[in-house]
């Protein structure tokens, strides 16, 4: 497998995890743990490392670019897990 099909494949299962803890935040009900943020997070993590260590040299800046942007979309979805937690 090519660096280049490995940091796709990478991103493709960082943003599959996304959208699982996306969906689980919209189906979820106030008050209720939504698992699917968990899951979500587990997804994104193997897609990471497969993606920011098949990058090399200057690519890897933009990968890691990628990923940071990803993490803080995940940061937004726990936070507002979080809030609809404290909130029921």
């Amino acid at each position: 497998m090519s660096p280049d099909l490995r940091i796709k494949t990478g991103v493709t299962l960082c943003l599959a995890g996304l959208t699982v803890a996306l969906m689980g935040l919209l189906l979820t009900k106030r008050g209720e743990l939504p698992l699917l943020v968990f899951v979500g997070g587990f997804v994104y993590l193997p897609g990471s490392f497969l993606a920011f260590l098949s990058a090399r040299g200057p690519e890897r800046n933009k990968v890691f670019l990628t990923l940071r942007f990803i993490r803080l979309a995940f940061f937004g979805v726990v936070a507002f897990t979080i809030f609809r937690i404290m909130n029921p």
